[in-house]
Order: C-alpha cells, then structure tokens, then sequence
C-alpha cells in the first residue's frame, strides 16, 4: 500500500520567480495589516490638519502599512498635510509586529537522504498521510498624535491586532486549504482543493 502510494503522489513546485517574499507571504502580511488598522480609534484627528510619521516601518509591508493608516486617517475625516509646519497634529504610528509564523506537522513517512553504496546519496520522497502546514501573518499596531507647537497629547489608541491565516492540509495524499486571505480563499465554497 505504501509504495503504491508513493508511486501514485506526484510533486508539483509552482514558483516561477524567485522574489524575496512570495505572493502568499505578502497577502498574509498585508491581509493582516489591514484588519488591525481597521481596529486603530483615531477620535479626535476628525477635521483636523494631520501629518504622519512612522517609526522603522521598511519594506513592502511598511509602506503598505503606512498607507493603509493614511487611508483610515482620511475616511475619519482628518486632513492630510505634507507640511509638518501647517499640521495641527502629528500621528505618530509604531509596530509591534509585522510577520509571519509558519508551524509544520507531518504524520507519515519524511523525506529522507539515503547514502549509495558508490558514494553519493538519494532523496526518499516524502509520505505523509497527514501533514499540515500554517503560516500565520501579525501585525501589531498603535498610534498616537499630539500638537507639533505645544507638544499636547491629541489622541492614544490602544494596540490593534490584526491575524491572516494560510493552512495547507494534505491527508492521504488529498490537498485542501482553508484562509481568510480573500485571493487565496477557493473559488467555490463546496470546492476546497486547488484554486
């Protein structure tokens, strides 16, 4: 049974480019960026000149990140200024986390590196009868804003978290998926396997 089982699985690897961070990566980041933003209570920007500073958000995620709070500061209705000299305020925002967790379990067979009598060595592939993979995107934020002449505290949010999920589940060589990263999610809802 097993190495008829072996024999039927094939290996398929969908990478074509090889960016520093793939698709699905970037989604979870972005996916769960946005859910704790959507948390941020920024009372008291409202009709308000703003100005937004940020602190050692890099990268793609930061700049999403940053854009994303500026999108939130404006449907609040804050103005936005490119002048910290006419800002009646300036929103400082800062990250707690902003990554992503990834936790593997296998229950089968792993792959193995198995030495050849000439030298050398093969690779087993690997059987898994049940094997789960989940990478978790977090995103932690808060933000607060105070008058650029005088210094005064203008407004303090409490911390907003936001989690994006990719679990790939394989059982008895059947793949299925489960996420809340709108593109990622399966184009019929009775349908999980494959996009």
């Amino acid at each position: 049974l097993l190495l008829f089982v072996a024999c039927c699985m094939g290996c398929m690897d969908a990478r074509l480019t090889t960016p520093a961070r793939s698709a699905t990566e970037q989604l979870l980041l972005t996916t769960a960026a946005d859910l704790a933003v959507g948390q941020l209570r920024l009372d008291g920007l409202a009709g308000r000149r703003v100005v937004i500073k940020t602190s050692k958000l890099d990268g793609y995620a930061g700049d999403y990140l940053t854009c994303a709070v500026t999108d939130a500061v404006n449907r609040q209705g804050a103005l936005l200024a490119e002048d910290p000299e006419e800002a009646e305020a300036v929103l400082m925002i800062r990250t707690g986390a902003l990554s992503v967790d990834r936790s593997d379990f296998l229950l089968g067979a792993p792959s193995l590196n198995l030495p050849l009598p000439f030298g050398g060595s093969i690779r087993t592939p690997e059987i898994p009868f049940l094997k789960k993979i989940k990478l978790t995107g977090i995103a932690r934020i808060a933000a607060h804003a105070y008058e650029p002449k005088t210094g005064k505290i203008v407004m303090a949010s409490d911390a907003a978290s936001g989690l994006s999920y990719y679990s790939l589940w394989t059982v008895l060589g059947i793949t299925f998926r489960a996420t809340n990263i709108p593109e990622k999610r399966p184009r019929f809802a009775w349908w999980p396997w494959g996009t």
